[in-house]
């Protein structure tokens, strides 16, 4: 089953004959939900994926849920495609902050898109490959006892050096080094690069609770502390309401 209307496993041309690009989905059965008491969820596969980056094809996933009120979500994911070299692996999603409160029932959805047209890939045709192949695809609902903490790689901060390009021994303060996610935020159409200079985690709290608290803590080098600065001042720990 697919996601548009016409029931066609590839979308060649639309009516008026111009070249359309691939958007082809799996849809799982619905799922009864098992158990009122289980607030988690995940959902895991195996993939096999021969997809470079030039050949402009990626894979995707989505959930829905069925409200308490007998009404679907819509799909629901985190903005993410996925490529990669050849190879087979097996991917976790954390899917339970996607979920409708007090869900009746689930839908997963597996699929392919292409998108090399829109970043302007040098092979943009997604013909080189056959990939991705799906199997042995998993959800599970367990027991939830806390808040849901989802990242992804590329908003992590990421190794770095010192922005003068050089090690200073004598003049520690000489050695400053940025806290850079490895995304870049002008995007892939501007020939610069401009790595975010945040951590970005998503949290989520499907069950009630308290306003959530964000502790966070820093493992410091002594050799530094009389150079280090932060918005926090001296602190190497503390937290953040909201």
């Amino acid at each position: 089953m697919q996601r548009d209307a016409a029931g066609n496993t590839r979308r060649d041309r639309d009516r008026l004959g111009q070249l359309r690009h691939i958007h082809n989905e799996i849809w799982s059965p619905v799922l009864d939900w098992p158990d009122a008491g289980l607030d988690g969820a995940e959902l895991s596969y195996d993939v096999y994926v021969d997809l470079p980056l030039d050949n402009g094809l990626f894979y995707e996933w989505h959930v829905r849920s069925k409200d308490a009120g007998g009404e679907w979500t819509p799909w629901r994911d985190r903005g993410y495609v996925y490529f990669g070299g050849r190879c087979c692996r097996r991917d976790h999603h954390m899917v339970a902050d996607l979920l409708a409160p007090n869900r009746q029932q689930v839908q997963i959805a597996l699929g392919v898109i292409e998108l090399g047209q829109v970043w302007g890939l040098e092979n943009a045709s997604g013909t080189s490959t056959s990939s991705p192949y799906f199997d042995n695809v998993e959800f599970i609902a367990y027991p939830l006892n806390g808040p849901v903490i989802v990242g992804r790689e590329v908003e992590m901060a990421q190794d770095n050096f010192p922005t003068s390009g050089t090690l200073d021994p004598v003049n520690l303060a000489n050695n400053s080094i940025r806290i850079d996610m490895a995304r870049d935020l002008l995007g892939s159409i501007d020939p610069n690069i401009l790595p975010g200079d945040s951590i970005v985690f998503t949290i989520a709290c499907p069950l009630p609770s308290e306003p959530p608290q964000l502790h966070w803590t820093v493992m410091r080098n002594p050799v530094f502390d009389a150079v280090r600065t932060s918005i926090f001042g001296i602190a190497t720990q503390g937290y953040i309401e909201g």
